[in-house]
């Protein structure tokens, strides 16, 4: 064959393949133009990010919000905020509809219709999206018509509406909002620690959110045993740093860097939280120490902070637990007055061994209310910090999230934890349940705090008191605060009759519990399984009077295991331990 010839037939073979291509590419399914109803276009040989979208024409929306059936609490609230943050952007603030995703397994759609798929709905895009979003991010992807919006914290959400807001506004022209998909498409990264967090299997993110003072919390409801025991496997670049398991409920906090991570399961809601608590304080408290210097007999001092008057009836809540080192443990401390932080240092002074400085090994804030926190917050830090070391703090406040008081009680803990930053050497330890902290001699089991409350809100400011059990001497002193009928409710569930204890403090000085005396069930349950021997209980004399006959007092006053029971008043009384009945 001449060349002739050869060239010839290779220009005819051109020829036929540019006209088979050029068939090809007028076929919608191969790639070719493609305008759907709702106004998506597609052009031919352009990248899917510069695929453009309209959002929105004659005056209404194109296309509709799609959520789960079953939203959470974070979907139901974040999605409406994105209803109404983008609503904002047109001429009347036209609104969004939104329907339901009660898709069931097998089920067909409409694929071609432009809809928002806003959380964990059951549309397989949505299902091969979710595992990619990290637990701190917020993430948009275009799939054909369908938008999908998903991230594991209402931040995430809430930067995702600025987000829309921003775009839609700088593309609203001529009555319409035209995007490209490169427009909305992004991962927004909100909290790059969680990202450092595993993803467990088999159960959904329900909740997170970034608390104050450096802490996160996340919570996968509908967990078993299992899925814990397979989750806590996969923590394999974090650092152990204790291991406990009570009463069927599982609890292990790692370290990695500067943050803890502290992963639990309880039974008494089948839930696997993960609380993160970042910049946090040294592990030694997790520790076990090797030995500890005897130097004094351990005690516990209730220090009675009524006035003298029969008629008084208010107390705070002050007491001391000397350790066998001389050091102390301090439970609250009691008002905003001089007269309290000033006998409370002389109670310090006078028990602490001779030739050693007066020091708490730990100070114990279990809510912030006046009558609890304001010694410390607003006098005694001031007035001896230089003269008394101050070793660490314990508490926990709630989050604004979660805290609906009207009366904005709580704000006390800015104040301690503004005081505490001028504490030299002062380490803080966020108390989870679940945590057991080695102060001295003394094992401080955490019974109840405010993250079994998290996502339910509350307004009874009470609900956030701490419940701590202490073991020292051989005897355990259960510490509750001014805890809530909720707050026992919780430890009942979790823990049972392994809240048994020598030594109970009347909790909330034996006033209310947050509902009515005929419904506080669970202090009485709880009352039941401690069965102390000793009940402790600050109060006036006056308000001893006024609440000693309430049903659960009666309760805890009648148990056949109470030897005795002390009122403070307004006196010091002091415990010698172990306490022997007397």
């Amino acid at each position: 064959m001449t060349a002739k010839r050869i060239l010839s037939l290779a220009l005819v073979i051109i020829m036929m393949l540019s006209t088979l291509s050029s068939l090809v590419a007028c076929d919608p399914a191969d790639g070719g133009e493609v305008t759907t109803p709702a106004g998506t276009t597609v052009e031919d040989g352009s990248a899917d990010a510069d695929r453009t979208i309209t959002l929105f024409e004659n005056g209404q929306w194109t296309f509709q919000v799609v959520r789960h059936s079953k939203l959470t609490t974070v979907e139901e609230s974040a999605s409406i905020n994105f209803r109404t943050t983008i609503g904002k952007v047109v001429d009347g603030n036209p609104k969004l509809t939104f329907a339901r995703d009660n898709l069931k397994e097998g089920e067909t759609y409409d694929k071609e219709s432009l809809e928002i798929y806003y959380g964990n709905t059951l549309h397989p895009e949505m299902k091969e999206f979710i595992p990619t979003v990290g637990l701190g991010e917020a993430a948009v992807k275009v799939v054909g018509n369908k938008i999908l919006i998903y991230s594991n914290s209402y931040d995430g959400y809430d930067r995702v509406s600025a987000m829309f807001a921003r775009v839609f506004a700088e593309n609203y022209k001529d009555g319409k909002i035209v995007v490209k998909v490169s427009d909305i498409e992004d991962t927004l990264v909100i909290n790059s620690t969680l990202n450092e967090i595993p993803s467990p299997d088999g159960v959904a993110l329900t909740y997170s959110e970034n608390c104050e003072y450096n802490q996160s919390i996340l919570i996968f409801e509908d967990a078993t045993p299992d899925v814990y025991k397979n989750y806590i496997k996969k923590f394999t670049e974090f650092t152990e740093v204790q291991s406990v398991e009570s009463a069927g409920n599982y609890f292990k906090t790692y370290k990695k860097g500067t943050d803890l991570f502290n992963v639990s399961y309880s039974k008494g809601d089948d839930n696997l939280r993960v609380i993160v608590n970042r910049n946090t304080a040294p592990t030694k408290y997790f520790e076990k120490p090797a030995s500890v210097e005897q130097k004094a007999t351990p005690m516990i001092l209730m220090h009675g902070l009524a006035d003298s008057g029969d008629e008084d009836y208010q107390n705070g809540l002050c007491m001391l637990i000397r350790l066998s080192d001389g050091r102390f443990i301090v439970i609250d401390g009691g008002f905003n007055r001089q007269s309290d932080a000033d006998k409370l240092y002389s109670l310090l002074k006078k028990h602490t061994p001779s030739g050693m400085k007066p020091t708490v090994a730990a100070w114990i804030i279990t809510h912030a209310h006046g009558d609890h926190h304001a010694t410390f917050a607003s006098k005694f830090v001031y007035s001896y910090k230089t003269v008394v070391d101050i070793q660490s703090l314990i508490f926990n406040p709630p989050s604004a999230g979660i805290n609906k008081n009207p009366d904005n009680e709580g704000s006390g803990y800015k104040s301690v934890v503004s005081v505490a930053q001028g504490i030299p050497g002062c380490e803080w330890i966020r108390a989870h349940v679940g945590d057991k902290y080695y102060v001295g001699d003394a094992v401080i089991d955490v019974i109840y705090s405010v993250d079994q409350m998290y996502p339910t809100t509350f307004t009874y400011y009470n609900t956030c008191s701490l419940i701590l059990s202490i073991e020292i001497a051989g005897q355990r002193f259960m510490m509750t605060g001014d805890a809530a009928n909720v707050s026992f409710q919780k430890a009942v569930k979790m823990f049972g009759d392994t809240l048994k204890c020598d030594i109970v403090q009347v909790a909330h000085h034996g006033y209310g519990t947050g509902v009515s005396d005929e419904a506080a069930t669970s202090i009485i349950q709880a009352y039941k399984y401690m069965s102390p021997s000793l009940v402790l209980w600050p109060i006036g004399n006056g308000g001893y009077n006024s609440v000693k006959n309430r049903v659960y007092n009666q309760t805890l006053a009648n148990l056949p295991s109470v030897k005795k029971i002390i009122v403070a008043r307004d006196a010091d009384h002091i415990v010698d331990l172990p306490f022997k009945g007397e």
